[in-house]
């Protein structure tokens, strides 16, 4: 038998999704996979037009990708502080009430 959590009435909805760290994850993913392009044009044939391309522009394409996850990455802290702010504001105009 496990023990069941205890159950809360709270009937707060949950906070909304900050589509900032979802952003953040996928630039993130895209600064890995340009990672990975750049090992593979270390490894790979310098004649291949894609490793001629990643050898002319990657250093720029990393510059932009860290530039553009350095901004989201923040923009994502700011609104969930103000998210928290904003709530903490709320609960303490609102508290609760004691059975």
């Amino acid at each position: 038998m496990t023990a069941k959590p205890p159950e809360t009435h709270d009937e707060t909805p949950p906070p909304p999704l900050n589509l900032f760290f979802r952003l953040a994850v996928v630039l993130a993913t895209v600064f890995i996979v340009t990672v990975f392009a750049f090992v593979a044009a270390i490894l790979g044939d310098p004649e291949t037009p894609i490793i001629r391309t990643i050898n002319q522009h990657g250093g720029q394409v990393v510059l932009w990708e860290v530039v553009a996850l350095l901004i989201v990455a923040v923009l994502a802290m700011m609104l969930d502080q103000w998210r928290n702010r904003k709530s903490r504001q709320t609960s303490s105009e609102h508290p609760a009430q004691e059975p």
